[in-house]
C-alpha cells in the first residue's frame, strides 16, 4: 500500500538570477513497510524533500499525498496535527531539552496530544525498553553518550506509533560505532514494528540489504533501487573532480 506520494514535485529558492531549484519536477512513491535510504552530496536535495514531506517546507508547485490527504491543502494547524499523528521524526542534532530528564523528554509529544497519564506511563516504558535505554531514564542529557541521547530522541520519535519514521542524517553527530548501532537500532525497529523508514545520509556505508536506495543529484532522483546483494551497495564518487 502506497503511505507516500510524491507528483511533479518543484521546490525552487530565490528569484531571477539567484533562483536555486532545490528540487526539479521530482515523482516518487513510498510504500508502507519500505526502508528507503535518499543518498547524495550536499545540496542534492534530500533534506529539502524531507522537509517537505512533513510539511515543514510547502512545495513551489506539485503535490505530496499522505494516504488520501493532499498536504498543500492543509492549513499549518493540520500539518502539526498530521506530524504529530502520522510521523516520528529524527535529527543529527538531537534537540533534548537540556532541563528535562530522558522521561520528560519523550513524554512531551503525549502530553501536548492529552494522552493520559497512565496511558503515557506505558507507552514510555514500551519505547523506553525497545531503545535499550531503561537504566537511563531518570537522567539527563548532559549525563547521556551522544549514541544514548540519539536512542531518547528515537524513542520521542516511536512514543506516538507513527505510520513513517523520518531520519535526517541521524548518524551525523555520532562516531562510527555509535552512528552503526543507531543503524543497526532503526533496522531492528523496522522489522519489529513494520514501520516505514525515511532516511537521509551521504555515507554509503551504512546502506544494509533490502534498504531501497534512492540517489539523488541536484534536485532529480538519478538511481532507485531495492539492495539484494552486497555488490549492488554503491561505492560511487559524490564529488567528481573536475579535469581541464
Amino acid at each position: 500500500m502506497t503511505l507516500v506520494r510524491i507528483e511533479k514535485l518543484i521546490k525552487t529558492f530565490g528569484s531571477n538570477e539567484s533562483q536555486i531549484n532545490a528540487l526539479n519536477d521530482l515523482t516518487l512513491a513510498i510504500n508502507q513497510g519500505d526502508y528507503v535510504v535518499f543518498m547524495g552530496p550536499s545540496g542534492a536535495g534530500k533534506s529539502t524533500l524531507l522537509h517537505i514531506i512533513t510539511g515543514l517546507e510547502r512545495p513551489t508547485s506539485g503535490c505530496v499525498i499522505i494516504e488520501d490527504q493532499i498536504l498543500g491543502n492543509l492549513p499549518d494547524s493540520k500539518l502539526c496535527d498530521l506530524r504529530r499523528e502520522k510521523f516520528g521524526i529524527i535529527l543529527q542534532f538531537f534537540n533534548l531539552h537540556p532541563h528535562l530528564t530522558v522521561t520528560d523528554n519523550i513524554e512531551l509529544p503525549l502530553m501536548i496530544a492529552d494522552v493520559p497519564k497512565p496511558q503515557r506511563n506505558k507507552k514510555i516504558n514500551q519505547v523506553l525498553e525497545l531503545v535499550g535505554i531503561s537504566k537511563r531514564r531518570n537522567h539527563y542529557p548532559d549525563e547521556l553518550s551522544g549514541g544514548e541521547q540519539q536512542r531518547v530522541a528515537i524513542a520521542r520519535a516511536l512514543v506516538m506509533n507513527p505510520k513513517l519514521l523520518i531520519a535526517d542524517e541521524p548518524t551525523g553527530n555520532l562516531d562510527s560505532k555509535n552512528g552503526q548501532n543507531i543503524i543497526d537500532l532503526l533496522h531492528v525497529l523496522h522489522e519489529a514494528k513494520q514501520i516505514t523508514v525515511v532516511q537521509v545520509t551521504h555515507d554509503a556505508s551504512i546502506v544494509r540489504l533490502g534498504d531501497r536506495l534512492i540517489q539523488m543529484q541536484d534536485g532529480v532522483i538519478i538511481s532507485d533501487q531495492l539492495i539484494d546483494n552486497l555488490d549492488q551497495i554503491p561505492f560511487f564518487n559524490l564529488f567528481p573532480v573536475e579535469t581541464m
